[in-house]
This record gives C-alpha cells, structure tokens and sequence, in this order.
C-alpha cells in the first residue's frame, strides 16, 4: 500500500511534463497570433486615412467596454474565491 502511494506522485509528475511540453507550443503560437495582430491594426490604424477620427473613436469605446469587463472579471473571480 505504502509503495503504490509512493509511485503515485511521480506519474503525475510525468503526466504534468507532458501536459506542460504542449502548453507552452500553445502559448507561444497565442503570443505569436497576438503579436501579428497588433503590428496589422497599427499599420490599418495609420493608413486609415479620413477614417482616422472615426478608428479612433471605436477604439476608445472598445478600451473602454473591455475595462469594464476586466472589472467585473476580477470582481466575480475575487467574489467566487473569498466569499
């Protein structure tokens, strides 16, 4: 009994490496996607031309609806952990 529990540890260690080798992969095509992302709205934003003021309205009502989202995430996460 003592040496299955033992040997228990150590599987899911292994299991746990492996589980990691492709989260990485993943969060590296993630960065990648997001980095590519941003250089072509940045290149779109500057060219956009006589649509310049109207880009940059949407994309202060957009940062704002995501702060506002961001909010009620942590307050909701912080409210399902504490409370």
């Amino acid at each position: 009994m003592a040496e299955s529990d033992a040997k228990q540890p150590t599987e899911t260690v292994q299991e746990d490496g492996k589980r990691l080798k492709y989260l990485d992969f993943v969060q590296a095509a993630v960065i990648y996607v997001i980095v590519c992302f941003s250089t072509l709205y940045e290149y779109a934003k500057e060219n956009s031309g006589p649509l310049k003021p109207g880009v940059q309205t949407v994309q202060g009502t957009v940062k704002a609806v995501f702060r506002c989202l961001k909010l009620v995430l942590v307050f909701s996460l912080d409210c399902a952990f504490f409370c």
